[in-house]
């Protein structure tokens, strides 16, 4: 139960001091690791002005829980989920990161960030969040409806192809061969950093219509997060409807390394996905 009067609302100018307090109590390691990226306490300051100006473009947006008297008594860090080589979600955001006060810790302000970041999500448009999470709180996000990955799992997602995803495959389609802009990347996250022991993966539906097919967790192997992908789709046949094509070859082709899949549900995915293919135009391979 929250003890005081809690408002959350996008970080402003004149909450960065704050948050770099927290943050700074929380993860004093951190410190010295800004000031040698950026050079100075006013390169980093300018740094947080300048995402608060540029959201999305800059990437990143910090949610800040207030009193009746504008105290900073915790924040989120929201971040766009983009890949190493700059492919960015159009469906999911992540959760770097909430941080509350020693002295205002067990007073609920937390869970009340924890609400309002999943609202923002929604309201920004994003089907969902994931967030990297220490085994420690494990507990508190699946209490909050959070699906809490085991250890060593990353996150993988699925998405409506974008304009350019082409360039993301590891071999991009043929051209003129009417399959150029319907292969989507499987896009994956490790959880971390570690060193703020963040081990776990957390993720929850906003509820909002986005570009979202379907998300995983999976040990980091490239076979094991394509058997996750096959998993999920193999119960629930369906999701072949909305698939991007090489997503659905890339199943296909994998479809007899794993013959432990019920034969029956096995049979009824493999009849839906041949369907797709055979409207697409694509043989399965």
């Amino acid at each position: 139960m929250v003890k005081k009067k809690v408002s959350v609302r996008p970080m402003q100018v004149k909450h960065i001091d704050e948050v770099l307090r927290l943050t700074y109590e929380a993860f004093p390691f951190e410190k010295d690791q800004d000031l040698d990226k950026l050079g100075s306490r006013k390169g980093i300051v300018e740094m947080m002005e300048a995402s608060i100006k540029a959201f999305p473009i800059a990437k990143s947006r910090h949610l800040v829980a207030v009193d009746k008297q504008d105290k900073v008594l915790g924040f989120a860090a929201v971040r766009l989920l983009d890949n190493e080589r700059g492919r960015v979600s159009s469906s999911v955001l992540t959760l770097p990161r909430i941080v509350v006060g020693k002295y205002n810790r067990g007073g609920g302000v937390g869970a009340v960030l924890l609400n309002k970041v999943r609202d923002f999500a929604a309201r920004e448009g994003y089907g969902g969040v994931m967030a990297s999470v220490p085994e420690h709180l494990a507990d508190w996000y699946t209490k909050a409806g959070w699906t809490v990955s085991p250890p060593g799992h990353i996150y993988c997602l699925l998405e409506q192809p974008h304009a350019g995803d082409d360039a993301f495959l590891p071999v991009a389609p043929p051209k003129g061969s009417g399959l150029e802009g319907k292969f989507s990347p499987i896009q994956t996250q490790e959880p971390g950093p570690p060193e703020h022991g963040y081990t776990l993966i957390a993720s929850i539906d906003s509820g909002a219509k986005s570009d979202f097919i379907t998300s995983w967790t999976s040990p980091a192997d490239a076979d094991d997060f394509l058997r996750g992908l096959w998993d999920r789709v193999v119960h629930n046949p369906s999701l072949v409807d909305v698939m991007p094509v090489m997503n659905s070859i890339i199943l296909g082709s994998t479809a007899d390394s794993w013959p432990d899949v019920p034969e029956e549900e096995s049979k009824a995915f493999v009849a839906a996905l041949a369907m797709k293919m055979t409207e697409e135009g694509a043989g399965i391979r």
